[in-house]
Order: C-alpha cells, then sequence, then structure tokens
C-alpha cells in the first residue's frame, strides 16, 4: 500500500537481471500508469489516480504480478468540539501527505494564525456554529465546533407587564447550537402549569400564564425541566431548577442560579 502518494519504487529479483521488464497489467478505470525505466531492476512508477495498479515482472521467461495500491488518507482533524464563552481554538491535523497539506478554510471572518500549517489558532468573529476544513492526500477532512457561553436561567420573574424582568428568558440559546427544546414548569405539587415545544427557540418566552387557559399564576416557588438538542454534542442536555414568580415585585431582575 502506498499512502498519500501517486509515487512508488520497483524492485525485483531476476538471475542476472537479464531480459527483465517490467509492464502494467491492468489499471483502474480511465486511470494511466508510467514506469521510470521497464528493463531496469529499480525503477520508479507514477499513476494518475488512487487505486490499485496490477505491475507485472517478466524476467527468465517468468513472469510475476503484484498489486500496488495507491491508497489516498483523508487528515485526521484534532480539535475541542465546544468553547466555553472564547472566540478561539486550537486546530491540529494529522496526515501523511509528504507536502504537509493545506490551507485550513472555515467561512466569512474566520482568521487563521498559519491557515498553511497543520496546527493553527482560529478565530471566529461571533458566538455561533463554524466548520472547520482542511485539505491533505487529496482529500478533505471537515470538523464543527460550537463558540457559545453556558444557558444561563433566571431564577426569579415578576411577570406584571412593565417590561422588567416579564418573561423567562434563556441566555444564550442559540438556534446555532440548539435544536427541539421543551419547557416544562411545575407548581409545588407537582402539577403542569406551562408546557411548550421549540421554547425560546421559536423567540417566545414563558411569561407566567398557564398553557391550558392563559391564566397567570399565582406568586410563589415553581419549577422548571428544559430539555433541548445540543447539535454540535450530538446529546440531549436536560436542565432543572427552581423558579420563584413574584407579579407584584416589579424591581426585581434576574438572576442566575
Amino acid at each position: 500500500i502506498i499512502s498519500c502518494s501517486l509515487t512508488a519504487n520497483l524492485t525485483g529479483i531476476v538471475e542476472n537481471n537479464q531480459n527483465l521488464e517490467w509492464f502494467v497489467n491492468n489499471t483502474p478505470t480511465g486511470a494511466s500508469a508510467n514506469i521510470s525505466n521497464p528493463n531496469s531492476i529499480n525503477t520508479d512508477i507514477t499513476v494518475d489516480e488512487y487505486g490499485i495498479y496490477e505491475i507485472g515482472l517478466n524476467g527468465c521467461g517468468n513472469t510475476t504480478l503484484i498489486d500496488v495500491n495507491f491508497e489516498s488518507t483523508a487528515p485526521h482533524i484534532i480539535a475541542p468540539d465546544f468553547q466555553n464563552c472564547i472566540l478561539t481554538a486550537t486546530l491540529i491535523a494529522y496526515t501523511t501527505d509528504p507536502a504537509g497539506g493545506g490551507p485550513w478554510s472555515g467561512g466569512p471572518g474566520v482568521i487563521f494564525s498559519n491557515p498553511q500549517s497543520n496546527s493553527t489558532e482560529v478565530t471566529v468573529p461571533d458566538f455561533g456554529l463554524y466548520t472547520f476544513s482542511y485539505e491533505a492526500c487529496d482529500e478533505i477532512s471537515s470538523i464543527s465546533i460550537g463558540f457559545e457561553c453556558p444557558l444561563i436561567f433566571p431564577n426569579v420573574i415578576t411577570p406584571n407587564d412593565d417590561n422588567n424582568n416579564d418573561f423567562f428568558f434563556i441566555q444564550n440559546l442559540n438556534k446555532e447550537i440548539y435544536s427541539q427544546s421543551i419547557l416544562t414548569i411545575y407548581n409545588r405539587w407537582g402539577s403542569i402549569v406551562y408546557n411548550q415545544a421549540g421554547y425560546g427557540l421559536n423567540e417566545e418566552w414563558w411569561n407566567g400564564r398557564t398553557t391550558y387557559n392563559n391564566a397567570l399564576i399565582n406568586d410563589g416557588v415553581y419549577y422548571y425541566v428544559f430539555e433541548v438538542f445540543n447539535n454540535v454534542k450530538q446529546e440531549l442536555e436536560t436542565h432543572s431548577g427552581e423558579l420563584n414568580l413574584f407579579k407584584s415585585n416589579s424591581s426585581s431582575s434576574n438572576t442566575s442560579q
């Protein structure tokens, strides 16, 4: 197997090296191969496509056939899948490409400290989900990284329509990072007072009213369970906690747990 190269060295063993001749017996469809010195015991073969080539050697009245596999190998990228509240990440691409490969690509506004190097620092313009690619051995590998801060949940809301802390607003709920959300609010007896699929991702936030009759609930302590799918980590996250609701207190502001 010849990895990440379209050239290979051939060495034959023929008594007295007389009447030696290399030849190409079979190639992948549409491909071609060239043997630099077909009558030499040591020679090079160059092909124009990756694949398996059947090479023959005539000598001393005998013919020997061997398969030479020219194989492209995609680079292997090492990088974090999530960056917590920072806009930079380190990317490393491992490849057997003798030329090293590159450059890196990543879309508008993305800056690489050394785009031609297999190890680089990337800086993105804003929080969100980004995909980075690296080319080597005529193959392209990609990796996605989410740049975002963790979700922050309020533990107090005051839904009295004064435009101050009226909603159960979840900070950093980025639609590029998260999908398939469900929010459920329970009262102290375990009964559901509010349930909404697509919560927050649909730009709608809970204002203290029940799902079933849109009635404003009483002051008190409630419990939330927020389920959301993390597209970067490819896993379902579950967040839960207590929520204090006060309709009469307009001066309170959101505080995180």
